[in-house]
């Protein structure tokens, strides 16, 4: 365990949040001191797993986790969502878990499609999902290639000019005689990438959401 001291706004609704490039899990609370006029808090967390993304992100959820392959395993899977993403994570997980039982649904083929999360021990949430309609432990496509990539990836986030950004970072890395993938939002989908063949020092860049 850790104890970190924080503001008490940053944590309602029992929201994790990422510090150091880790997640740690809310567990209490107690009254510790008065900072500038506003209550401070200690906060104990359980280190979970490391999880590549940027410092100070908060995850509105309870049930969120990054997946390792090994973690996959022995659980049944929904995929929640089957747009393009969702049939690409489905095309991956099945060719490197094909024992497990691994469903999709969304909204188009079931009206009800929600409510089989409580058949299942994980749900992968994909973009068009709203994180409040997830009531089941849950990960996304992005965490499991994050997890999982066992190269360099450059991730571009932020409002604007992500795909002008990620674009040039790829034609950069191409233009210097690097082997470069463009995945994400404006390449193809992250997780179809990892299936297709590819070398230790290939470079992924990434457009995030």
């Amino acid at each position: 365990e850790r104890c970190i001291q924080v503001e008490k706004s940053s944590f309602r609704n029992r929201k994790r949040r990422l510090f150091n490039q880790r997640v740690y899990e809310y567990i209490n609370i107690n009254r510790h001191s008065r900072v500038g006029g506003n209550p401070c808090y200690n906060f104990n967390f359980v280190f979970l797993d490391w999880i590549p993304v940027f410092t100070g992100m908060t995850i509105n959820t309870d049930l969120y986790f990054t997946m390792k392959i090994e973690e996959l395993k022995n659980k049944k899977i929904l995929i929640l969502g089957y747009g393009k993403e969702g049939r690409a994570t489905e095309q991956y997980l099945k060719s490197i878990l094909p024992d497990e039982v691994i469903d999709h649904t969304d909204k188009n083929s079931d009206p009800h499609y929600l409510e089989k999360q409580k058949d299942y021990d994980l749900v992968i949430k994909t973009p068009g999902i709203s994180k409040s309609l997830v009531s089941q432990k849950y990960t996304t496509a992005t965490n499991i290639f994050f997890a999982n990539c066992p190269n360099v990836i450059i991730g571009v986030t932020g409002t604007k000019g992500k795909s002008t950004t990620s674009s040039l970072i790829y034609h950069i890395l191409k233009t210097g005689g690097k082997q470069a993938h463009l995945v994400g939002n404006i390449g193809n989908p992250a997780l179809s990438e990892l299936i297709k063949p590819y070398e230790k020092d290939d470079i992924f860049v990434m457009e995030l959401s």
